[in-house]
């Protein structure tokens, strides 16, 4: 187990902690804030950053390359253990997962294999509420699609008539997007517990992904009553 004043004397040893290494990520809350598109917001915060590490943290421009493709490594093995990864490849095998689940989408609207389950939801929203619906749904999708992206696109197809388009994206966001962290079975929760090398058991502690849908779902329907 690290203690707090190992950990930060290892950063100290082997990085310059200026005040200014702080500013891409103050950047990307006050973008976010000012509701600037998220690309241009990452590229700004990713530009900035490379200026940050070549001119304080002494990388050269060839560091800073190699870290976007292959991930960041470091000559330490302490510090690698905690700060090792990223990189453009490391994100290969989710960008294909990404686009072989958007292609369902098509699939999905062109067959119409999904009216008699929206039409199952629709029922369920009105015995429910609108909110109630969509977390059923995205519990399931959750759970068939084994990862965030079709179960997003599955669940989005299924509510898309029970709740309007603004409404409906918070409420996925409320639902799919954290519960696929407690699904076993699921990328978002088999890989981080893998990585740390914990069990299952460890997302009981994981109290937000349960809190917030159901705090929500309580206060749709105290507003439907």
């Amino acid at each position: 187990m690290w203690r707090k004043l190992d950990i930060t004397f290892l950063f100290q040893e082997n990085y310059n902690l200026n005040s200014v290494t702080i500013i891409p990520a103050l950047l990307i809350i006050l973008l976010s804030v000012l509701k600037v598109k998220v690309k241009l917001t990452m590229t700004i915060s990713i530009i900035l950053s490379a200026i940050i590490a070549l001119f304080f943290q002494d990388k050269s421009i060839a560091n800073i390359v190699i870290y976007i493709i292959y991930g960041y490594t470091n000559k330490n093995i302490e510090l690698n253990t905690l700060m090792q990864g990223g990189g453009i490849i490391s994100m290969l095998k989710v960008s294909f997962i990404v686009g072989i689940s958007s292609s369902y989408s098509g699939i999905f609207a062109k067959t119409g294999i999904l009216k008699k389950i929206k039409e199952v939801i629709a029922n369920i929203s009105r015995k429910t509420t609108d909110f109630g619906a969509v977390l059923i749904t995205a519990i399931l999708s959750c759970g068939i699609a084994c990862n965030q992206s079709l179960a997003t696109i599955l669940t989005e197809q299924l509510c898309n008539e029970i709740m309007p388009k603004k409404k409906l994206a918070i409420a996925i966001e409320n639902t799919v997007i954290i519960i696929a962290g407690l699904i076993p079975w699921s990328i978002a929760m088999a890989v981080p517990l893998r990585a740390l090398n914990v069990e299952n058991e460890a997302g009981l502690y994981a109290v937000f992904l349960y809190i917030l849908p159901l705090w929500n779902f309580l206060l749709s329907i105290k507003t439907k009553k």
